[in-house]
């Protein structure tokens, strides 16, 4: 790693992973610069403690800047498999444009998740109104539909619980 692009936490986080979580766009573009001449890959794919890159970092922030000056270096970054994924971040978070983002980037590999992940990603992107993403998903892996939250509760349940997730007009009902 360049000089200032190193570990700097206990939880061994790197300069990236702190100023993409603490939202520094331009230190982070200006990081990136200088990690051109160093090895950027794998500058990028350095992971903390629990395994998370600081594309995790900037999916927690929902700063699509900031991810998509990581990506254009690396890719890849979103389909590593350690730590929490960021499109599992952003989407727990609700964060629409990055997931938007993340996912479109992801989509081949989600389809390679296990079942259990696949299922906890279109739950939390149903529970998140992130319909867009988690109707992708739904084309792709009809199967899904039939995942459940901690509660055992389906994603029919969480819509029937949540009128707004149905965009239109209602419908009199007429009784005769």
């Amino acid at each position: 790693m360049t000089r200032i692009q190193r570990i700097i936490t206990k939880q061994k986080e790197t300069t990236l992973h702190i100023a993409a979580a603490a939202n520094q766009e331009k230190f982070v573009r200006n990081l990136l610069r200088t990690m051109i001449y160093d090895n950027p890959c794998e500058n990028l794919t350095a992971v903390n403690e629990i395994g998370n890159t600081a594309l995790t970092y900037a999916a927690a922030t929902g700063n699509v800047n900031i991810a998509m000056a990581m990506l254009d270096i690396n890719s890849d970054l979103p389909n590593l498999h350690s730590g929490v994924k960021p499109l599992y971040m952003a989407a727990s978070l609700g964060h629409r444009k990055m997931v938007q983002l993340l996912y479109s980037k992801t989509k081949e590999v989600v389809r390679e998740w296990e079942e259990d992940e696949q299922d906890d990603l279109f739950i939390t992107c149903v529970e998140g109104d992130l319909y867009g993403v988690a109707l992708e998903m739904l084309e792709v892996n009809p199967n899904i539909a039939t995942a459940t939250n901690k509660d055992g509760e389906t994603v029919l349940q969480l819509l029937a619980r949540n009128p707004s997730a149905f965009v239109g007009e209602t419908q009199p009902c007429e009784l005769f």
